[in-house]
């Protein structure tokens, strides 16, 4: 079979088409997880390459529809990133012996971190149709 024969295969345009790039997942992660005035510092530092302005608005709304999705298990999101964040913290303090004004500010650091984290994987996973929210529960896609 010809090289042509098999790069121009449905299967392989399919493939090519619907297997993202870790730079474009990095990007679709940035806008989810960074705050909208940050987000171009961020690609940059991260080596990513500038948007036009529309592909950053289409960027920009795509992420906020990705959002959205999750709003019927974002309280559930919130509080169990919540008490994964606190059970880190603890277990750091209790490592290195912090003063517990420390241990507070890092509660609310890691809880900002991991929380906004959270939201931007699964935002991310059910965008790509890795998961799926079920009625109670979110379920492998």
């Amino acid at each position: 079979m010809e090289r042509s024969q098999i790069v121009g295969s449905p299967e392989v345009i399919e493939t090519i088409i619907e297997r993202p790039t870790k730079k474009s997942l990095r990007r679709e992660m940035t806008w989810l997880v960074s705050p909208d005035q940050l987000v171009q510092k961020i690609m940059l530092r991260s080596g990513l390459i500038p948007a036009s302005p529309d592909v950053d608005r289409m960027e920009h709304i795509h992420s906020i529809k990705s959002l959205q999705a999750l709003a019927p298990i974002l309280s559930e999101i919130v509080l169990t990133t919540e008490l994964a964040s606190d059970v880190v913290t603890d277990a750091s303090v209790v490592a290195l012996v912090v003063d517990e004004d420390d241990a507070q500010m890092e509660r609310h650091k890691n809880r900002a971190v991991i929380t906004q984290s959270a939201i931007g994987v699964l935002a991310l996973l059910l965008d790509k149709g890795i998961i799926q929210i079920g009625s109670s529960r979110i379920v492998g896609g």
